[in-house]
C-alpha cells in the first residue's frame, strides 16, 4: 500500500545542483503514475518533478531531514538522475501542503513520518 500524500520532507543521499535537502510541494497521479513535485529548501530555483517510486528508493533519497556529512554529490549520479526524464517543477504548492498562505484546506501532509 502507498503512503499517500506523501511526507513532504526528504532528504537526498547524493547532492542535486549542491543541494540536499528538499520539500513536496505538490503531487498527484498522472496515467496511474504517482508523482511528487521537490523544491530545495535553501534554492527554491531547483525545483523537479519525479516519480514518486523514485522517491522511494532507498539507495538516494530518505524520508525527512538528514545531516549527510561526508556525502559528496557528483555530476555522475546527478547525470543518471535528471537522465531518467525528470523535469523541471514549478513553485505552485498543493492547498494541503501547508505552504500556503491562507489556503481553506483542513488536512496538511506531514512533514515527517
Amino acid at each position: 500500500m502507498i503512503n499517500w500524500p506523501p511526507n513532504k520532507a526528504w532528504t537526498s543521499k547524493y547532492k542535486i545542483k549542491g543541494q540536499n535537502h528538499f520539500v513536496i510541494i505538490n503531487y498527484g497521479i498522472r496515467e496511474k503514475s504517482y508523482w511528487v513535485n521537490l523544491v530545495s529548501v535553501i534554492d527554491s530555483n531547483i525545483c523537479f518533478v519525479i516519480n514518486f517510486d523514485d522517491l522511494k528508493n532507498e539507495e538516494f533519497w530518505i524520508a525527512g531531514w538528514h545531516d549527510l556529512k561526508d556525502k559528496e554529490g557528483s555530476d555522475l549520479i546527478e547525470s543518471k538522475f535528471f537522465d531518467k526524464g525528470y523535469r523541471e517543477g514549478c513553485l505552485h504548492p498543493a492547498d494541503d501542503s501547508g505552504l500556503s498562505i491562507g489556503s481553506n484546506s483542513s488536512e496538511k501532509m506531514p512533514w515527517f513520518i
